[in-house]
């Protein structure tokens, strides 16, 4: 029973470990204000009917595709931006 981690003899490494669990669990929330924004930016707007309606098909899907390849970098960064904090932020 050597893999086990002794609550005794390993607790500065469980305490290492595990101090970051709550950032993690509890980051998504705050995700949403932000988003929000974004997508109520004049450049985001939606093309009106007549515009969506002379567009292909593939060009309709890109219009969303590249609204949803902006919010998930933006939310990749600000979360790795989290990590890193809460991380670094605590000795």
């Amino acid at each position: 029973m050597d893999f086990i981690i002794s609550p005794c003899r390993d607790k500065e490494l469980m305490h290492a470990l595990l101090r970051l669990l709550p950032i993690v669990q509890g980051g998504t929330i705050s995700f949403l204000v932000p988003t929000l924004a974004i997508l109520n930016l004049p450049a985001w707007r939606c093309p009106d009917d007549d515009t969506l309606s002379a567009m292909s098909a593939e060009n309709r899907t890109e219009v969303w595709q590249v609204r949803m390849r902006e919010l998930s970098g933006a939310i990749t960064v600000s979360a790795l931006l989290q990590v890193a904090i809460g991380y670094l932020g605590e000795s």
